[in-house]
């Protein structure tokens, strides 16, 4: 939630505490004070009670930038049943990718207008990156998250597309006509790349998750330095590993269903 107009204080603790937690989607970098008050449209003063609260129960994470959420959210976010079988069929394959490539290897799913990453592996030759395992970052420009965009349903993609596009790098898309032709060459092609439209320095492939019931439940990546790494050598890789966990995971919905 990004509001900067004041509005009516939520009456309940509930509603204030779910807009402090709203604040923090999209970028996932620290806010202080005065940024949660803005993005939540709460005066200064509740911020700070709510926030040193939240910090004391370790719902969130004191930094030197501000505030985060804290690695307790983490683990409830990546506990729901389903990311956790999508997890443990998708180490096996993102193991055999970094044996491949020695690169950086991710597993993501769609939390509503983000990606959430499940697992990372990192790369020998790490540069900075800025995600992490339970972090969120916008559809729109990473690999994963344009592949998962480009199979979200379509109230998803128009209320990505209707909001503002924000930009990352000088790289980034940030016009909705050009991403939407975007998610129709990746819906075609079977994979998406981040060409330092996340960040600078940074590209990757990925690919999509299929589940047995032939919906998109994931996304895998395979990401390194742009001035070394082509993500088009591994393509053919990223897209295979994805259809094998694709496979695992129906392997897994046959044996439950018996």
């Amino acid at each position: 939630m990004r509001s900067t107009e004041r509005t009516a204080v939520p009456d309940s603790v509930t509603e204030r505490t779910h807009l402090i937690f709203s604040a923090f989607e999209g970028d996932g970098r620290p806010l202080t004070f005065s940024e949660l008050s803005r993005r939540t449209g709460l005066p200064k003063t509740t911020v700070h009670r709510l926030v040193t609260q939240l910090a004391d129960l370790r719902w969130l994470e004191r930094t030197e930038e501000g505030f985060t959420l804290s690695n307790r959210i983490f683990r409830l976010l990546l506990a729901v049943p389903a990311r956790v079988e999508l997890r443990e069929a998708a180490l096996p394959f993102m193991q055999d990718l970094y044996e491949a490539t020695h690169e950086t290897v991710h597993l993501a799913v769609r939390d509503d207008l983000s990606a959430l990453y499940v697992e990372k592996i990192v790369g020998r030759r790490q540069v900075t990156s800025l995600t992490r395992v339970g972090g969120h970052m916008p559809l729109h420009c990473t690999g994963v998250g344009k592949v998962l965009l480009a199979h979200a349903d379509a109230e998803t993609a128009q209320r990505v597309l209707r909001q503002r596009l924000e930009r990352m790098t000088t790289a980034t898309i940030t016009q909705p006509a050009l991403l939407n032709a975007e998610l129709r060459k990746i819906r075609e092609g079977g994979h998406a790349y981040d060409r330092q439209e996340s960040s600078v320095g940074m590209t990757c492939v990925a690919a999509a998750i299929t589940n047995a019931d032939g919906h998109v439940v994931g996304a895998l990546s395979v990401a390194g330095g742009a001035q070394r790494f082509r993500p088009d050598t591994v393509r053919s890789a990223v897209v295979a590993a994805a259809l094998g966990v694709g496979r695992q995971l129906r392997t897994l919905a046959a044996a439950k269903s018996l």
